[in-house]
């Protein structure tokens, strides 16, 4: 059985009170809600579509965390690609056609280290 006196409380409500600091300065606070209303709308017309819509919302939040929580400086550029794309696809949620993609990689380049959540703000 685990124990944790009131100082041992106060210090992880603190550490998820920093992760969620890091987590809002990161993920723009528009996005989270347009990201949100836009599922709430899908839910009600294309259950499909907002389930997929959810799932790539988990792994954004997830990603964002884990790399907060690992404390890694760079990650591969194909890890920021996949972000940014799962990031672009709840964009166009809002902005449908109006946001028209291509992406033209080099696979090369891919396992490249690059500053973690570099490419989300430069598409913003």
């Amino acid at each position: 059985m685990l124990t944790c006196d009131l100082a041992c409380v106060r210090a992880q409500l603190k550490d998820l009170k920093t992760e969620l600091a890091a987590l809002r300065s990161k993920l723009n606070p528009h996005f989270l809600f347009n990201t949100l209303h836009g599922i709430v709308t899908l839910v009600r017309k294309d259950t499909r579509r907002a389930e997929d819509a959810l799932l790539r919302f988990s792994d954004l939040l997830r990603y964002v965390l884990d790399t907060e929580k690992s404390g890694a400086d760079s990650v591969p550029l194909a890890d920021e690609l996949a972000f940014t794309r799962d990031y672009l696809a709840l964009e166009q949620l809002r902005l449908g056609d109006r946001l028209q993609l291509r992406w033209q990689v080099d696979e090369a380049a891919e396992g490249v280290p690059i500053p973690v959540l570099t490419l989300q703000p430069l598409v913003e």
